[in-house]
């Protein structure tokens, strides 16, 4: 009903998003633009969230992805109600990794030049004791030529991958948490591999109806820009048509969540 619509919609005071590049705030975030650049900002600007948490990293994979939404979620909840908190998720590449590097870490040589700007990330901030170094399949560096030729599997990346969405998912459900998950594109999990015996049990156990369209294949088909560059990222535009025409749709639907109008000044 409508009246179960506002109640829901009055209640929704927290935003946390994570993913990759596709999901890192920008300046409007830090309060030094008045626009916003990726979807998480454009969302929090539409529903006018109280408090909004964007855990997106340039380079991330699935595992930070789950992992810091995790965290940042349990330590909410020791102060939040879960009907406060809605959560979006873009899933990265199945190829991306996440090494811990202890301070000290003698072989810096090893692991550079490493393009990502976050790299390497400090999580929690807390963590004193190392950080987290950012790998994928395109980074040119020893650490990573090594990995990928020598010890890098598909099949065992898929299985991660569908994990970490499975242990998300299940923490969510777990706390009755509103929540929505995308990816970045249509390869994020399989793409054309097959392996059944792997991969099938997992893929079957996941909430398919908490994912929305692929973002890149779905700007590709409806808006007027598209860039061929082998690493596109959406602009600005597209991302607040994404956020518009596929997540509050959703949101509405699901939930009962819609667009926050501004008040009136009368």
């Amino acid at each position: 009903s409508s009246f179960t619509r506002r109640v829901l919609y009055a209640q929704m005071k927290y935003l946390v998003t994570s993913g990759c590049s596709f999901s890192k705030p920008g300046d409007f975030t830090n309060g030094t633009s008045q626009d916003p650049t990726t979807w998480p900002e454009h969302l929090a600007l539409t529903l006018k969230t109280n408090q909004n948490v964007h855990l997106g990293v340039s380079s991330n994979g699935q595992e930070l992805i789950s992992r810091k939404l995790i965290q940042t979620i349990n330590k909410l909840l020791k102060t939040t109600e879960p009907n406060d908190i809605l959560v979006g998720i873009m899933w990265s590449t199945c190829d991306r990794r996440q090494f811990y590097i202890p301070n000290g870490y003698d072989k810096k040589h090893l692991l550079e030049p490493n393009p990502s700007p976050d790299n390497p990330h400090r999580w929690p901030e807390e963590d004193t004791q190392g950080k987290w170094h950012l790998q994928n399949v395109g980074f040119i560096n020893k650490f990573a030529d090594t990995y990928y030729r020598n010890i890098f599997d598909t099949t065992q990346s898929i299985v991660n991958s569908y994990e970490h969405v499975l242990r998300t998912q299940w923490f969510l459900k777990l706390h009755n948490i509103k929540y929505f998950m995308s990816t970045i594109n249509e390869y994020s999990f399989e793409g054309d591999w097959e392996n059944s015996a792997q991969i099938d049990y997992l893929k079957d156990m996941v909430d398919w109806n908490k994912f929305l369209p692929a973002q890149l294949p779905w700007i590709k088909q409806h808006t007027a820009q598209w860039s061929k560059d082998e690493y596109y990222h959406p602009n600005p535009p597209q991302h607040k048509e994404y956020v518009h025409k596929v997540i509050l749709p959703y949101l509405y639907q699901s939930y009962g969540i819609k667009k926050c109008l501004k008040p009136s000044k009368k």
